[in-house]
């Protein structure tokens, strides 16, 4: 049997997702580049280019093509709740979205930073 695939239709980048979504489609539309929920964050607020920009609180897709998700929707939303230790972690560097968190950014968001900053202190990337 066959499972239902969700296609994600084209973004424009003020569409505004919560982190929870923002996650999902990650994970929905590049499952073989994101594992688990702590990867995508390292990709959203560590690395330089990733093609997110804070907006209105949030980090949003600067330009999305259409791109369907590859995997069903209920293994990229259980993919989304789990974490994993960072396998190659990009360097830190003082323009990233992390480092660069807005004063008006949305309380999902700031819990997502304190996530993966917890995350990059474990793993002796960022210090205590």
């Amino acid at each position: 049997m066959e499972q239902e695939l969700i296609a994600a239709g084209p973004l424009e980048a003020s569409v505004r997702l919560s982190v929870e979504e923002t996650i999902k489609d990650c994970i929905g539309r590049y499952p073989m580049l994101f594992k688990s929920r702590t990867e995508v964050l390292h990709h959203l607020f560590v690395v330089l280019g990733c093609g997110y920009r804070w907006r209105d609180g949030a980090l949003v897709e600067i330009y999305r093509e259409r791109t369907d998700y590859r995997i069903p929707a209920e293994k990229a939303a259980r993919i989304a709740r789990q974490t994993a230790a960072i396998d190659d972690p990009y360097p830190w560097c003082n323009l990233c979205n992390l480092a660069t968190l807005p004063s008006d950014a949305l309380p999902d968001w700031v819990a997502a930073a304190d996530e993966i900053r917890a995350a990059l202190v474990e793993e002796r990337i960022l210090p205590k």
